[in-house]
């Protein structure tokens, strides 16, 4: 249950069950009653990475490409978040 006015940041994970009563922060993973916050799901770098190239708002050819998806298939790293805000700002720029 998600209680009216209550926002749940992009990338979070709310268990089932869950009573949420309380912004969720973005890529983090809460549950329990009332929903408390169990663990981010990466670090803060690559939160604030994630967070700051609007992924979800990239057209699907983005996702679409050989590149992106075998970042996404890595785990993050310094080198993987490198090589995304990389390729991000490259798509971005090409697009202009």
């Amino acid at each position: 249950i998600i209680l009216d006015g209550v926002n749940i940041g992009n990338g979070a994970i709310v268990a089932a069950n869950a009573v949420v009563n309380k912004d969720v922060s973005p890529y983090s993973i809460v549950g329990g009653v009332p929903a408390k916050e169990i663990k981010k799901r990466f670090s803060q770098q690559t939160i604030d990475c994630l967070t700051e190239s609007k992924w979800w708002d990239l057209p699907r050819e983005f996702f679409n490409t050989t590149r992106i998806k075998k970042i996404f298939s890595e785990e993050f790293n310094d080198q993987i978040i490198s090589e995304f805000k990389t390729f991000v700002n490259d798509f971005k720029n090409k697009k202009k």
